[in-house]
């Protein structure tokens, strides 16, 4: 009498009829999950709060801020306000960190040089510092002219008729003797003074102040008959000094001695330009860190991306963009070795390089190549690098599946899954997808087909040993639902190891793989086998007995489920609860005579984890009934 092993190790395929399953393929996965060189299914673990106390509103971002030589942290963004705590695994304590933001739906961040970027796609960027300190990211170009007063009380200097002189501030942010950030004149907030020959005594009034957060300001001024932006520095004051005197004397003064002002000169076919360094950054919801630079998106013109200077991330000028199709938008940008991926709603772009003044010729065209033309990116949430030792690749939710590329080619991830019966396609902008390297997997939190909010996880496992054969190289399993909704998620290292976090609607911060139980649902680990023809196609089998295989798991037990299905008849179901307090093969009488018959499994204990190997079965062919 033949048995028949039924493996359980090729994940859930849902793209597939039951009938079409290849061996090890399953109709179900929920709440199980894979591990490295491991064939098994094991019940996922559940989730434990960090927070203390849950926060008064939902978390609608979550990032971990990892710091050099300092105490790394944790942020959440939670109604109008950035809220901190120690990067801890139990008993965080939030407390404000920026308050009276408008609002926002997300927060991203980026890292450079010991400071993080924070973004949330409506207020200006803030710089978070390793002692704990915020600033605003950038400052605001100047909107007014200075005022001449011509009351100086110096010596004054004389300026030949029709000579000129221009005039222009700069506000500043300095610590000490450093100065942080500078904000931009425009050549529309330009005073300039037309001589008539005879002794002027220049008094500049600065206009009203631009950025609340400015401690000085500094007078610029041209040499004679030179033109705004190539000027120097005059002097400078604290900001509630209202008033600079321009000291030079004799006739038609040269440039001033003070430093030069900050100018990007760029060269564009044959046009030379000079700009402003100092541009104002543009109000983002995407953040990332190329060839040193600080790149954003550009919500009021979703088809650019910004660059800042090198390692000065408050200074992006104002030809620093790359601009993309115009029917589309920028929706993600990540760093992929060598490149960067800029991903747009319909499309994926690959950047060389950013394009320099220093270039023989300032190009934007030159830099980008579209990768893909159809496949684009959800949302700021929804892409994440991963790798396993064969070269990094970036994974990001479209609207037609989970996708991959390795910055060359791209190709599917989620070809197992039923896309558009799984997921409400039309809330994917709210997707999460992080990559969870201490369990070799991606994460990819969604909305189910029939929801508005992300309520379910799905598990791509990527280790080597659960990469599919029969597939590409980076076709992996997968396993889930996963019923741990959450609305945003980050890695965090801690206590020597990286850990997942998820934030939810509830204000709880929840540590991911943590325990037993799961504090906004539950978890019930269901699996079932494809349908399997024992008796070939038409044909009947019997199934004699059958043998589950599992791992030791004192007090708990499971659910064994036998399908029969046969024409024109309704499907027999029959169950039997089995002891899994040792490891071994349990056994179950099942007489059964049938066309074909399907195998599950089921778990909702919360006692302890629970590991399915593989299930067996003692078969007789039609010929042999």
């Amino acid at each position: 009498m033949p048995t028949l092993s039924i493996q359980v190790n090729r994940g859930l395929v849902t793209s597939r009829d039951p009938t079409l399953l290849e061996e090890g393929e399953l109709s179900q996965a929920a709440d199980c999950e894979y591990r490295p060189n491991n064939p098994a299914l094991w019940k996922v673990s559940g989730r434990t709060e960090i927070n203390s106390t849950p926060e008064s509103e939902t978390i609608k971002g979550l990032t971990y801020c990892e710091f050099d030589a300092a105490a790394d942290k944790i942020v959440v963004h939670v109604g109008t306000t950035y809220r901190t705590s120690s990067a801890v695994t139990s008993g965080a304590s939030f407390s404000n960190l920026v308050t009276g933001l408008t609002g926002g739906s997300t927060l991203v961040t980026a890292y450079l040089a010991n400071k993080f970027y924070l973004f949330n796609g409506v207020d200006r960027g803030y710089e978070l510092s390793s002692d704990g300190t915020t600033m605003l990211h950038g400052m605001l170009e100047n909107t007014a002219a200075p005022v001449d007063g011509n009351n100086g009380s110096g010596t004054g200097y004389t300026l030949s008729t029709g000579s000129t002189v221009t005039y222009w501030v700069e506000e500043r942010v300095k610590s000490g003797s450093s100065i942080l950030k500078r904000n931009a004149a425009l050549s529309t907030t330009v005073a300039t003074v037309t001589g008539t020959g005879i002794l002027i005594k220049p008094a500049i009034t600065r206009p009203a102040q631009v950025n609340s957060d400015a401690t000085h300001w500094a007078l610029f001024g041209t040499a004679t008959n030179s033109t705004f932006p190539t000027g120097a520095e005059i002097a400078e004051v604290v900001i509630g000094t209202e008033t600079i005197e321009d000291t030079r004397t004799g006739t038609n003064p040269s440039l001033p001695t003070g430093t030069i002002y900050e100018l990007l000169s760029v060269t564009v076919l044959t046009a030379t330009s000079n700009v402003p360094r100092n541009g104002v950054p543009p109000i983002s919801s995407i953040a990332e860190i190329y060839e040193d630079s600080l790149i954003l998106n550009d919500k009021n013109d979703l088809s650019k991306i910004w660059y800042s200077w090198p390692y000065t991330p408050h200074k992006i000028p104002l030809q620093n963009f790359i601009d993309f199709p115009r029917s589309d938008e920028v929706t993600n940008i990540k760093t992929l070795g060598g490149v960067l991926i800029v991903l747009l709603r319909d499309s994926v772009w690959r950047i060389h390089y950013l394009p320099r003044p220093e270039d023989a010729t300032f190009s934007r065209e030159t830099v980008k190549e579209e990768l893909e033309g159809a496949h684009g990116c959800v949302g700021p949430y929804a892409a994440c690098t991963y790798g396993y030792g064969d070269g990094n690749k970036l994974a990001y939710v479209s609207r037609y599946g989970l996708m991959v590329t390795n910055g060359n080619q791209w190709d599917i991830l989620s070809a197992d899954l039923d896309w558009d019966n799984t997921f409400n396609v039309s809330q994917l902008s709210k997707a999460v997808l992080v990559n969870n390297p201490a369990k070799f997997r991606l994460e990819m939190l969604a909305p189910s087909s029939n929801s508005t909010v992300n309520d379910v996880c799905y598990f791509f496992h990527y280790h080597p040993s659960h990469i599919k054969a029969d597939g590409p190289s980076f076709r992996s399993k997968v396993t889930g639902p996963i019923h741990r909704p959450a609305t945003c998620a980050t890695i965090m290292f801690s206590e020597g190891r990286k850990f997942a976090l998820q934030g939810h609607s509830n204000g709880s911060v929840y540590l991911g793989d943590s325990g037993n139980t799961e504090p906004v649902g539950s978890l019930s680990m269901t699996i079932r086998t494809g349908d399997l023809a024992l008796g070939g196609t038409g044909g009947l089998g019997k199934v004699v007995r059958m043998w589950c295989h599992h791992q030791a798991h004192p007090n708990q037990d499971a659910t064994l489920l036998h399908v029969s299905r046969n024409e024109g008849q309704d499907d027999y179901t029959k169950a039997q609860i089995i002891d899994l307090d040792r490891r071994e093969n349990s056994q179950m009488d099942w007489p059964g005579l049938a066309e074909s018959f399907q195998l599950g499994f089921e778990n909702s204990d919360t006692s302890g984890s629970v590991c399915l190997d593989y299930f067996m079965a003692e078969v007789l062919q039609e010929g042999d009934i």
